[in-house]
């Protein structure tokens, strides 16, 4: 598993983990599914308002750079919070289709910190699936792997 929680910068912030995808590999009209489970636990517990929650964002570049992309589409899952049971996984899924016009997409794992406020966040078991059969992102073995651009990237297995 990872953690993640905030900056502690004084002031609201949002910390953001994200892989990132090429619309070559999901073509227009894909349905995206990003899931997997999140901890909130009893020795940093997630206080006030602050949470983590997973997303998928959509973005338009009208160049080759992503460096002036605008974000096409947000989709969000519901929110590990202060309210969630301490030391316990919980299950967290969003999708998207996405659009004709998007060329790239980023799958994000989000904190949001308000006020200094403290707390941390476990994520494990993450996945990627899609609508599209002939299309193949991740294999379940003993652990998760990601092929991108012939690349191999592996992580632990889940909770």
């Amino acid at each position: 598993s990872m953690s993640i929680t905030g900056d502690f910068t004084g002031q609201s912030n949002k910390t953001i983990l994200y892989q990132g995808f090429d619309a070559n590999y999901i073509p227009q009209g894909t349905r995206v599914t990003f899931s997997g489970y999140m901890l909130n636990p009893s020795h940093d517990m997630i206080r006030a308002n602050n949470q983590a929650y997973l997303s998928i964002d959509q973005f338009f570049s009208g160049s080759v750079s992503l460096n002036n992309s605008t974000l096409l589409l947000n989709h969000t899952s519901e929110s590990i919070t202060e309210n969630h049971s301490t030391d316990e996984w919980h299950y967290f899924e969003v999708s998207s289709t996405t659009q004709q016009n998007t060329n790239y997409l980023q799958m994000r794992i989000n904190y949001e910190q308000f006020n200094d406020d403290s707390g941390t966040v476990f994520i494990d078991d993450l996945s990627i699936t899609t609508s599209n059969n002939k299309l193949m992102l991740f294999e379940k073995h003993s652990a998760l792997h990601t092929t991108i651009d012939d690349r191999m990237v592996e992580n632990l297995p889940g909770p």
